[in-house]
């Protein structure tokens, strides 16, 4: 190595000249790769001098000026990807990055859950870029957003100091979910952004709502305005231990067995055992539990030994009680058998499944697979009742051939028999279907049909395939093996043909062949011209409209429940077509994009600002139809204040022009934090406004549930116009879910088919609660997860919007209590694992 300045060593006589030469030559290299680099980078001093570092310091200040201590602050390069450096600001809220290299950065910070971007901003595009130059400071000094902090004291059961965290959950559209971690004096805080929320706090795997709540059910909704500061302080409930043993029918223990305990149908805590059969629940809520054990091989039952739940007896945790647990498994059995093809001869193609009766909610499939003789055998089943399915080549069948579990009787196994079960793959009935014309009754002769069932049977999506299903170009389809039951039928013809897809019922009798044939609409099409108004209408002739591309069309159906078309968009001269429409009666939406026109409702003599005042369009099968003209207008602003009625303060809202439908999900304006609005692009008319929180019910201007019932305000050509909004909180629709499912939410849906609100039901509680106005009849949605998978529907037990059941809230009253319980359905064949 050389070293400036160093003392090169006398070489050895004889060996100086090579040394010298060797030297010689690498100076000579050395010498060149300056002379490159000079070249490249500029004179060698020049860049020592550009690489001389600088400072980044960052000042955080609360909303009023004062320093915040302890903030995180990060450096990031200038597109915001690469974290560079981090720290915590001191007592004065600042900290200073020195060596910081030339060149531009952004600056990150949280405090208590709120997160920003310098200056201010919660979206990285909006990031300043700071330059920091070669032995300068750059000063940073952010203000935090506006927001509210809400402070927590956690304590336990005796009062003491307790680790845990914090949680504050936003109700409704608006805020995040922020946690804290508590401090050595069991102290937490969060900053949130202005709304409505419900605190959590946990430790040590128990959680309470405040005030007290063991879920969010009953829990205190708190609504905070920016600059709000709340301080809250809870207790953890009082606590106990459960531990025990599980061991098989021999007293042998059991490893992976899984002991939950229940409250009413919710899954309050669970465990699973070791290899010495051994489990512990070290802090359980004081209170009454039920206990399950569910088995590795899947069956479940319950204390004390019965597999009916009903039978079970509760178990009761006190305060710093050790509750000891211990179960047997009950006796199990087996069956085995024979699986057969439609032959009669054995067949490997296949495999069984046993299903509890009733359902456990047990996701461990009972299943055995069929040797090359077709024999099978399905061990560690315990006592109690089954549904046994089969699938023999490929279909799927019940135990006797049928096609559903409702209409296979259930065996019921006692502890160490061995059942024996053969199979043989059942023979279904010839299904005929034909398709005609829905106008003119013309016979299809090219469509395919697939049949989804029998009766409340469903296969996963994976296996789709193995539905009853089949193509025909000769105008009648066969289907020559279906097992009977009722099925949902879709017949389609190909894509061009101009035909709708249709759906209905088909019933195969046990006895005999069946046939069904299909009406199919042919649907319509709708044209569209779009052009800007002339602005000199005196002048004679009266000059044409001028052409508008690139404007968003939505064609509505008036008809509530039923999804919009996918939008079209209008060519450069200012045409749009829209294809294949369902037949039935249209109203007209149109969206220019950022050209000083406004949006409108098609009228029938122009544009209007709301959607009862448009112009029917009625769509007749296989006949195409024109739009009336589209005259668009110079748009023009609205600005506003939102603020809730009971507390007058401002509140966060969407603001938006179009009731939310199924495939028309409407634009809207967010309001400040203050509660201001101002949304633009709108034609020069009478328009009613849409206010979405998520804490209270979603309400038109003047409080209204429709469009149509709404105040309005009348919108002038590039002008502003003001509509404010005082929102009610309404009154609660209430109610308890019964049935088998883990999570789900409910949605009450106004006359219009709009969604006036969502919610989630509380698992502990399985009680769902949903803000609407008194005085109006609404209908509720849900969506669940089940072991069956999603679980869709409305109340009571209807599939479309319009088989919902009404359900009036009376006006003047406090609300309304809706209970009902999800409707059995079978899994359908599971898969196996």
């Amino acid at each position: 190595m050389f070293v400036a300045g160093a003392t090169t060593p006398r070489a050895p006589a004889g060996t100086r000249g090579r040394r010298m030469r060797r030297f010689t030559h690498w100076r000579l290299m050395l010498a060149g790769l300056l002379a490159l680099l000079a070249v490249v980078a500029g004179p060698v001093g020049s860049a020592v001098a550009a690489a001389d570092p600088g400072t980044l310091a960052v000042t955080l200040l609360d909303t009023d000026g004062s320093p915040l201590r302890l903030a995180e602050v990060r450096v990031f390069d200038e597109q915001g990807r690469t974290p560079l450096f981090e720290g915590n600001t001191d007592d004065a809220g600042r900290i200073a990055f020195a060596d910081v290299d030339p060149g531009k950065y952004t600056v990150f910070c949280r405090i208590e859950g709120l997160k920003m971007w310098a200056e201010s901003t919660e979206l990285l595009e909006r990031a300043t870029v700071y330059e920091v130059r070669a032995g300068a400071t750059t000063e940073v000094r952010p203000r935090l957003l506006p927001h509210a902090r809400i402070a927590g004291v956690l304590t336990d059961a005796d009062g003491g100091v307790s680790w845990g965290e914090m949680t504050a959950h936003p109700v409704g559209r608006f805020g995040a979910r922020v946690t804290e971690v508590t401090d050595g004096d069991g102290r937490a805080a969060v900053r949130v952004a202005p709304g409505t929320y419900r605190v959590e706090f946990a430790a040590d795997g128990i959680s309470q709502w405040v005030p007290g709540r063991p879920s969010a059910e009953g829990a205190t909704e708190l609504t905070v305005a920016a600059g709000d500061r709340i301080t809250l302080t809870e207790s953890l409930p009082e606590t106990g231990r459960v531990h025990g043993v599980i061991t098989d029918a021999a007293g042998e223990p059991v490893l992976g067995a899984t002991v939950r305990l229940h409250v009413g149908e919710f899954e309050a805590h669970r465990e699973r055992t070791n290899r010495r059969g051994e489990f512990t629940l070290a802090r359980v809520r004081a209170g009454a539990y039920t206990v399950s054990v569910l088995s590795p091989r899947g069956s479940m039952q319950w204390l004390p030994g019965t597999g009916d739940p009903a039978g079970a007896k509760p178990i009761t945790v006190g305060r710093d009680a050790d509750v000891e647990v211990n179960e047997k498994l009950l006796p199990t059995g087996a069956i085995e058998g024979v699986l057969s093809g439609k032959d009669g001869q054995p067949t490997s193609h296949g495999w069984v499944f046993a299903k509890p009766v009733p359902d456990n909610g047990s996701e461990v499939i009972l299943s055995a697979t069929p040797d090359r003789q077709g024999r099978y055998r399905m061990d560690g089943l315990a006592a109690g009742r089954y549904r046994i399915g089969f699938e023999i080549d490929g279909r799927r069948q019940y135990l006797g051939g049928k096609g559903s579990a409702p209409n296979s009787e259930p065996i019921t196994l006692a502890g160490g028999e061995v059942r024996k079960l053969d199979e043989r793959a059942a023979t279904g009935q010839r299904v005929t279907l034909t398709a005609n014309d829905e106008e003119t009754g013309t016979p299809l002769t090219v469509f395919c049909a697939v049949l989804i069932g029998p009766d409340a049977e469903r296969l996963p999506d994976s296996d789709a395939g193995k539905y009853p299903r089949g193509c025909t170009d000769s105008g009648s389809l066969v289907l020559p093996d279906v097992l009977p039951g009722r099925y949902e039928a879709t017949v389609r013809t190909p894509n061009g043909s101009g035909h709708l897809p249709t759906t209905d019922r088909v019933a195969v009798p046990a006895d005999g062949p069946a046939e069904a044939g299909f009406l199919l609409d042919r649907g319509g099409s709708v044209t569209v011209q779009v052009g800007a108004r002339p602005t000199d209408s005196r002048r004679r002739p009266r000059p044409r409209a001028r052409p508008v591309g690139d404007v968003t069309v939505h064609l509505v159906p008036t008809r509530p429940g039923l999804p919009a078309l996918d939008p079209a968009s209008t060519d450069a001269g200012g045409a749009a077509t829209f294809a294949a429409v369902p037949k039935g009666t249209y109203r007209m939406f149109v969206e220019p994009r950022g050209n000083g026109l406004g949006r409108q409702w098609v009228g029938a003599a122009g544009g209007v600002g709301r959607e009862a005042e448009a112009a029917p369009i009625v769509v007749k099968s296989g006949k195409p139809t024109a739009a009336p003209p589209v005259l668009l207008d110079p748009a023009g602003l609205i600005t506003g204040l939102v603020t809730s009625g009971p507390s007058g303060r401002p509140m966060m809202a969407e603001v938006s022009w179009l009731a939310p439908r199924a495939g028309l999900d409407p634009p809207a304006a967010i309001t400040d934090v203050g509660g201001r609005f101002l949304a633009g692009g709108f034609g020069p008319y009478d328009w009613p406004l849409r206010f979405t929180t998520g804490a209270f019910p979603s309400q038109w201007s003047g409080r209204a549930v429709t469009a149509a019932e709404a105040q309005t305000v009348r919108v002038l050509a590039k002008q502003t116009v003001a509509l404010d909004a005082s929102l009610t909180r309404g009154v609660d629709l209430t109610g308890t879910i019964g049935g088998q499912w883990r999570a789900g939410t409910v949605a009450v849906l106004g006359p219009d088919g709009a969604e006036l609100a969502e919610a989630e039901v509380d698992q502990l509680t399985r009680r769902y609660r949903l803000p609407v106005l008194a005085g109006r009849t609404v209908r509720l949605r849900y969506e669940f997860s089940t072991i069956a998978g999603p679980r869709r529907g409305w109340y009571d037990n209807g599939e479309v919007y319009d088989a919902a059941k009404d359900i009036h809230v009376p006006a003047g009253s406090t609300g309304a209590v809706v209970d009902f319980a999800l409707a059995p359905v079978q899994r359908g064949t599971p898969r196996r694992r």
